[in-house]
């Protein structure tokens, strides 16, 4: 159903479209690869323009993991299993689309690792229902048939349809997770009287596999419910009245310092210049019970979203200074570059932003694409003993840009992970807030 937003923006022109531990240990060997560089430079396309700051990474050019018909979103984990201490949470369809078998659509998935490039996925024997981890095969194959999925949507109005987007922090022995939950709303139909809804569901768990949600969504936009929204219906609910709903993509932190959860969500909001409505990031955080609903305090919402025009944030804290990535079109943030000249999923692509508080934010980037991607959209951030690893989602089909080839759709068939030596830069007293510097 996301996609179905996301397709409605781009076709309309409307859409101006966590998690981390740091590791303990001395070496990563294993983790990085023999090729890694420390690059630290930044190339502008044009004088004034926002900076790329594509060349502060190594991109390592390969799958972490793929072969599946369309899934994004790899939030890394790290656990105390001294075999398998990486936990990789990831969603959408695995073998078909809305996976076939298994309830409702869009599902979480989770895989195992002894390092970032090699993993096994949780999945089910057909023959026996049996749950292995199942691993690929010299040809870098997975059985995609027999992955299974650790969450899927329920039966109730807000959560009967998707779920996803999953954003886990393993802290003091359990896993704490927030999601991406959308529903048919109250009537339980589609394309029915009520639209649909969107809404961030809590869950927490003892292994990271088998799972308790929470009660009721710890985020939702109250006057939503029950309501004909802009994009999913007809709208006919808020012609006279601004929409601030479809709350999604939320990404928590873990605030030792404040003794708090921070969470970074997206959401649409009429742009106040154009009337347009745009996905753009709040922020919400919790200094009570995290599975309680009325602990969580929505701050940057509505008509003040922490930044505009921001969808699919991910955060991360790294040395008191907060890194924000998303996937919005990056002409609109002041992004010049030769091959984003295609509107639609081609204009859209990683964008960093960066905040001394999580609340006051500076665009200060964008990042281009794989030379055989069109996009690289959904950001997941992973920090360990100096490095910063950024993955994404590449989008399939390839071709001349100006004018795509027929394989070419939203869908994703691979997730990888690109590199940057965060410590040197902080070593060497660098500005990160101005990548001019």
């Amino acid at each position: 159903m996301r996609k179905k937003i996301l397709c409605y923006f781009i076709a309309t022109g409307a859409l101006v479209l966590t998690l981390t531990g740091c590791a303990k240990g001395k070496s990563l060997k294993g983790i990085l690869p023999a090729d890694f560089r420390e690059t630290v430079g930044v190339v502008l396309f044009d004088k004034g323009a926002l900076p790329d700051i594509t060349g502060l990474y190594t991109h390592t050019g390969k799958n972490a993991i793929g072969g599946f018909r369309n899934m994004y979103h790899a939030c890394i984990v790290k656990t105390d299993d001294k075999d398998y201490p990486y936990f990789m949470y990831f969603f959408g369809w695995a073998y078909d689309d809305c996976n076939t078998g298994w309830p409702a659509c869009d599902a979480v998935f989770l895989a195992r690792g002894k390092n970032l490039d090699e993993w096994e996925v949780y999945a089910k024997r057909l023959t026996n229902e049996t749950y292995y981890w199942d691993v690929y095969d010299a040809d870098h194959n997975y059985n995609i048939r027999e992955w299974a999925p650790i969450l899927c949507g329920g039966d109730v109005w807000y959560d009967s349809w998707h779920f996803g987007d999953p954003s886990v922090v393993y802290k003091d022995g359990k896993f704490y997770g927030v999601f991406s939950s959308y529903g048919l709303d109250m009537d339980m139909e589609v394309g029915g009287d009520n639209g649909d809804i969107s809404c961030i569901i809590a869950g927490i768990s003892d292994d990271g596999i088998h799972w308790t949600k929470s009660e009721y969504p710890i985020g939702i936009w109250e006057p939503e419910i029950g309501k004909r929204e802009p994009v999913t219906s007809d709208g006919s609910d808020f012609r006279d009245t601004p929409f601030y709903g479809l709350y999604h993509r939320p990404c928590i932190l873990w605030n030792e310092d404040g003794g708090k959860w921070q969470m970074w969500f997206d959401y649409i909001a009429p742009d106040p210049a154009t009337g347009a409505y745009l996905f753009c990031m709040g922020y919400a955080e919790n200094k009570g019970d995290f599975m309680k609903p009325g602990d969580w305090v929505f701050i940057q919402k509505d008509d003040s979203p922490a930044i505009w025009n921001f969808p699919n944030p991910e955060v991360i804290r790294i040395h008191g200074k907060y890194f924000a990535y998303g996937d919005p079109d990056v002409v609109r943030h002041g992004a010049k570059h030769e091959r984003l000249t295609v509107n639609g999923w081609a204009r859209r692509q990683l964008v960093e932003a960066q905040s001394d508080d999580g609340l006051n934010w500076t665009i200060t980037g964008f990042v281009m694409p794989d030379e055989d991607k069109y996009a690289n959209h959904v950001p997941c951030l992973y920090y360990e003993q100096g490095v910063l690893f950024l993955f994404y989602a590449g989008q399939n089909g390839y071709g001349d840009r100006n004018n795509p080839s027929p394989e070419y759709d939203f869908r994703y068939d691979n997730i990888r992970y690109m590199m940057r030596s965060i410590d040197r830069q902080h070593a060497e007293g660098k500005n990160f807030t101005s990548p001019y510097k």
